[in-house]
């Protein structure tokens, strides 16, 4: 009989994406407590990064929803705000924007966030600044607004 593979593992201990979907799944994809599930099974300290982010998210839009799309969770409000995601090694948001993740490039290269596209990587040791988070969330809404009106 084969023995099982071992867990695929970080310095941060096993990220876990069969059990975060999974929970996700069970918990429907429209009910803010996904977002919860998805996050339980990510592994400390990248889910207090993740929690931090998340809820500089909703001090910046605090009437978006949330949800998982695509296995993440997403933020909504009047279409796609951002959305956050867990890897093993770090965190991202994704902004949905690049012309908005390349008006923040010089900061993100000072504090030594790498940026690719419309995802602004982050770890624990190297956090996004909450005042980004909510200045980009903040921008996402007001294109959201124009596009609407």
């Amino acid at each position: 009989m084969k023995k099982a593979a071992p867990p695929k593992t970080s310095p941060r201990g096993p990220l876990d994406k069969k059990r975060a979907a999974k929970l996700a799944k069970e918990a429907d994809a429209h009910d803010p407590a996904a977002v919860d599930a998805y996050l339980d099974a990510v592994p400390q300290p990248l889910r207090g990064s993740l929690q931090a982010v998340r809820e500089a998210i909703r001090k910046a839009a605090p009437q978006a929803t949330e949800r998982i799309s695509y296995k993440i969770p997403i933020f909504e409000h009047g279409g796609h705000l951002c959305a956050i995601a867990a890897f093993k090694a770090h965190g991202s948001l994704v902004v949905m924007n690049a012309a908005l993740v390349d008006d923040v490039a010089d900061e993100l290269a000072r504090r030594g966030l790498i940026r690719n596209g419309t995802t602004i990587r982050f770890t624990p040791e190297r956090p996004i600044p909450a005042a980004m988070v909510k200045r980009l969330v903040k921008a996402r809404l007001a294109e959201n607004t124009a596009r609407a009106a």
